[in-house]
């Protein structure tokens, strides 16, 4: 999951390719580091791996944020789809 937020915040799709978990971490807070963000993490996993992953992101206090998103497996949704409608509507 590292490498996918690296590439997409870098705009190298392979510049986690082959690269130690720790050096990639480390790549992504020197990305991040004095600049203001907002990032969506929408995807099936381990909590546990939002515990080891949030230690990269730098806490700047300058308004950046993360949100992570789970998707909704309530009987009132009937696709993956139907489970970012609560997201959007806040987004909106």
């Amino acid at each position: 999951m590292l490498e996918q937020i690296l590439g997409t915040v870098s705009g190298d799709k392979d510049s986690g390719y082959g690269v130690k978990v720790q050096e990639l971490g480390e790549r992504l807070n020197e990305l991040l580091k004095g600049k203001r963000y907002l990032i969506v993490i929408y995807q099936r996993f381990d909590i546990g791996i939002w515990v080891d992953l949030k230690k990269y992101f730098p806490n700047d206090v300058n308004g950046s944020k993360i949100f992570v998103f789970r998707p909704c497996s309530c009987p009132d949704y009937q696709n993956e789809e139907d489970g970012w409608n609560p997201l959007a509507s806040e987004l909106h």
